[in-house]
């Protein structure tokens, strides 16, 4: 299984905690930090994250923000054809205290902020020439501009599913593995 988290804060440490708790169960837990050498490709490794079966989010205030993270998100929201059913099946969510995202203003001030980060790319790209601007910036807005429409949508998903607040803060991820143990089962 793998785990999309932002680093820093909080996070690293609670999938820290929670990736040894999972290995002492037994399950393998494939992280950037534990799987990613020196040369790999983190747009690989997001991709593999996105095509997983079993993924754990852990979605802290940052999350939302981190365009890694929304990356991963949307990647299994794409790879999930954008059905809701499908792609939650899939996610097992540590939703930590500090995550705003149970209501549509807070979702909404997410949106916001990636439109903000859309505009002042926009900003950047005026006066040059298009051809100018390189694949990978053109491919830069087409992304922001994907977690501007897909974000709101995405995180209410997350919101939807029934996960014990601030548990993970205290080491408690019981809840996550007995969902991990049912879909294990159910496979």
């Amino acid at each position: 299984m793998h785990v999309s988290y932002a680093w820093g804060n909080k996070s690293d440490k609670i999938v820290d905690d929670l990736e040894g708790q999972l290995q002492s169960h037994g399950y393998e837990v494939r992280r950037d930090k534990s799987v990613m050498r020196p040369g790999d490709w983190i747009s690989t490794f997001m991709r593999e994250i996105g095509r997983g079966g079993t993924v754990l989010i852990v979605l802290g205030e940052r999350y939302p923000k981190s365009h890694y993270c929304m990356r991963e998100l949307l990647y299994l929201c794409q790879s999930s054809l954008g059905e809701k059913q499908e792609m939650l099946s899939r996610i097992v969510p540590v939703i930590l205290d500090n995550a705003a995202i149970d209501t549509p203003a807070a979702r909404l001030q997410i949106v916001r902020y990636w439109t903000e980060q859309r505009e002042k790319l926009e900003h950047e790209t005026r006066g040059l020439d298009p051809l100018c601007w390189g694949q990978s910036t053109r491919a830069q807005l087409l992304l922001i501009r994907e977690f501007e429409t897909q974000s709101a949508d995405m995180l209410a998903w997350l919101a939807d599913i029934v996960m014990p607040r601030g548990n993970a803060e205290v080491g408690d991820f019981s809840a996550v593995l007995d969902i991990i143990r049912e879909r294990n089962h159910m496979r």
